[in-house]
């Protein structure tokens, strides 16, 4: 099973860039691996438990990906893990980490874990397969730093206010 990560500083707070990672109604405005992204019936926004289906663009093959949260801890870390295989991809699993660095500043490092299949392949598949989900996964990252300090002084979350004042 092969493991990366890939991580960037981004000048927000974490909890602004954990909600901008984990809100689906707003998720392809910055997330560059997606065409589609939606939480699935019966929940309506991302939790413990709660199953989501991203597809991807051509750069992943457009494959739809439905995973299950098995971690969430708001403004610090989730993980999810794919529910069922896909071409090339046996097991795939994510985990998302955000560090506060101090005021307005936050490390964020996204860790990935899969396994190529077939198997009787996967040592040729799995260095190229990571090979391409690090460079894109660098330039999701980037997205969303550039999205995510963009947003900074508009985000309710940070502010402290809400829709109501």
């Amino acid at each position: 099973m092969k493991r990366s990560q890939v991580s960037m500083e981004i000048d927000a707070s974490a909890q602004d860039v954990f909600h901008h990672v984990h809100d689906y109604s707003n998720r392809l405005q910055w997330d560059t691996m997606l065409r589609k992204a939606v939480v699935l019936p019966p929940d309506v926004e991302a939790g413990m438990g709660v199953r989501t289906a991203c597809t991807g663009t051509w750069a992943s093959l457009g494959l739809r990906m439905v995973t299950e949260y098995i971690s969430f801890t708001p403004g610090e870390v989730a993980a999810v893990r794919m529910t069922r295989p896909l071409p090339f991809f046996r097991r795939f699993a994510a985990t998302i980490r955000h560090k506060e660095m101090g005021a307005h500043q936050c490390h964020t490092i996204y860790i990935y874990h899969f396994q190529a299949k077939p198997s009787w392949l996967a040592w040729l598949l799995e260095p190229l397969m990571d090979i391409c989900l690090r460079r894109e996964t660098h330039k999701r990252l980037h997205a969303l730093k550039v999205y995510a300090e963009s947003h900074r002084n508009a985000s309710p979350l940070e502010s402290g206010r809400t829709n109501d004042e």
